[in-house]
């Protein structure tokens, strides 16, 4: 596939999925801004998939954030050009177990980042899609590594 011309968003972008995807993108032509936490390591790997500083960009932000959405947004858009796709990748899956186990800040925090982070992304770049008509976003989820055991009416016992 060709993706020259445009311009994708990925959040979640230093790491699995979200790296694999920046680097098909990169080899297509595309113009990539990846988005994580860790600076030092998201700055390592946007030099690792170009060294064209027009090509690869990386912002550090928490998905969380409110605020972190539309300054990622702008600062892809003014550097690489109108945000053609963003790819919601960013997420967590660590807390398993019953609930009397778990930490319920740890699940909360999961629910941010896999429900709340997307939305924020999302809500950031619709405006400058809805614009100019055109626009993709997709969202990802990492399968679980085994059945969730903390939703309400679980069958289990306490």
């Amino acid at each position: 596939m060709n993706f020259t011309e445009q311009v994708v968003l990925i959040t979640g972008g230093s790491r699995g999925l979200g790296r694999a995807f920046a680097q098909a993108l990169v080899a297509a032509g595309a113009r990539v801004a990846i988005t994580a936490r860790g600076a030092s390591e998201l700055h390592e790997i946007a030099a690792q998939l170009s060294s064209a500083a027009d090509q690869v960009i990386a912002i550090p932000a928490d998905v969380v954030d409110p605020e972190a959405a539309p300054r990622v947004v702008a600062e892809t858009e003014q550097r690489l050009g109108p945000i053609t796709l963003l790819i919601n990748n960013a997420g967590q899956f660590r807390a398993f177990g019953r609930i009397g186990d778990m930490d319920p800040f740890e699940w909360w925090n999961e629910v941010e980042v896999n429900l709340k982070g997307p939305l924020l992304y999302a809500h950031a770049v619709l405006p400058s899609m809805r614009a100019r008509r055109q626009g993709r976003r997709l969202t990802t989820a990492a399968p679980w590594p085994r059945p969730c055991r903390t939703l309400a009416g679980s069958p289990r016992p306490a």
